[in-house]
C-alpha cells in the first residue's frame, strides 16, 4: 500500500522531469488551485536506496514551487520504480497523457530497464 508524508521538495530525484511537456495554462491553473485549497493529491514517489525518485507529481513540484513551497506530500509507493512506471501508464483513464509523454516513459522502460515492447505493451494492457 505505501504510506503518505510531507517531504522537502529538494530531496526529491526528479529522474523523468525530461518526459514531462510543460503546459503553461495547466501549472497556472494548479498553482492557483494549491494557493486557495492546498495540495490535495499526493504526488507518487518509490524510494531506491536512500534517494526519493519521483514517478508523478511533477506538476505538483512546479506548482508548489511558483508558490513559494519547499515542502510536497507525497505518497511512498511499496513498488519499484520499474512497477511504478507500468502502475503509471496503465492508468490512462485517470490522466491524459500527451502522446509525446507516454512514448518517452515507455522508451525508458525499454532502455532504462530492457523490457521488450511486447512485454510493455501486455503489462499497460495495449497488447493485441
Amino acid at each position: 500500500m505505501g504510506s503518505t508524508r510531507t517531504v522537502d521538495i529538494h530531496l526529491l530525484e526528479l529522474r523523468y522531469a525530461h518526459c514531462r511537456i510543460m503546459n503553461h495554462q495547466a501549472l497556472k491553473q494548479l498553482r492557483d488551485s494549491i494557493e486557495t485549497y492546498g495540495q490535495i493529491v499526493p504526488a507518487l514517489v518509490v524510494t531506491e536506496k536512500d534517494k526519493l525518485i519521483l514517478v508523478d507529481g511533477y506538476l505538483r513540484v512546479r506548482a508548489l514551487r511558483a508558490c513559494g513551497k519547499d515542502q510536497i506530500c507525497v505518497h511512498l509507493s511499496e513498488e519499484n520504480e520499474q512497477n511504478a512506471m507500468f502502475s503509471l501508464l496503465a492508468k490512462t483513464n485517470e490522466r491524459q497523457w500527451e502522446a509525446i509523454e507516454q512514448s518517452v516513459l515507455l522508451q525508458e522502460l525499454h532502455r532504462r530497464f530492457g523490457c521488450s515492447l511486447s512485454h510493455i505493451a501486455a503489462r499497460i494492457g495495449r497488447d493485441k
